[in-house]
């Protein structure tokens, strides 16, 4: 074989190697979750559970489809992110309120990953995939700083955020 060629073959072997570690895990976990908040209530836990889930297989697809720039599907479950509705700040004082139990920077933290989708929607309908990678780092990053948030409780020191929505 030309030296060309095998150079060319084992590129194409490592490529395929690593898309099999990356899109075949060898074990799954039993157990994804994080660990509870005590400073959160119960019905809050299975609030927040719920939009989880759904923000994880948003993001997880996400995350594949950004890897193969299959646009399309990056665009369809960014907007899917962008489409749940935000959970509402609590009115001033009134700590009745379910949403009251929640920190400041839980608030700011979905704003920045609505941002995020949002980066990643646009650079996908633009066929960018230098933005969609600054735009998946964002969300990669919000998320982060978000389950931090969620572990530490209100005291809790959320991950600062670095780079740009």
């Amino acid at each position: 074989m030309k030296p060309h060629t095998t150079t060319v073959l084992a590129i194409v072997a490592g490529v395929l190697m690593c898309l099999t570690l990356l899109f075949v895990p060898s074990r799954r976990v039993a157990v994804d979750r994080l660990p509870p908040p005590t400073s959160l209530s119960s019905p809050m836990r299975s609030l927040l559970h719920a939009r989880m889930l759904r923000h994880r297989l948003d993001l997880e697809g996400m995350s594949r489809a950004i890897v193969r720039l299959a646009y399309d599907e990056v665009a369809a479950a960014a907007r899917r992110v962008l489409d749940e509705p935000a959970l509402a700040r609590p009115s001033a004082g009134d700590a009745s309120e379910i949403n009251a139990e929640l920190p400041e920077g839980f608030f700011e933290l979905e704003t920045a990953l609505r941002a995020g989708a949002e980066a990643a929607e646009a650079a996908a309908r633009r066929r960018d995939p230098n933005e969609l990678a600054r735009a998946h780092a964002q969300l990669a990053s919000t998320c982060a700083a978000c389950h931090g948030l969620y572990v530490g409780g209100p005291k809790g020191a959320p991950v600062k955020l670095t780079g740009r929505p």
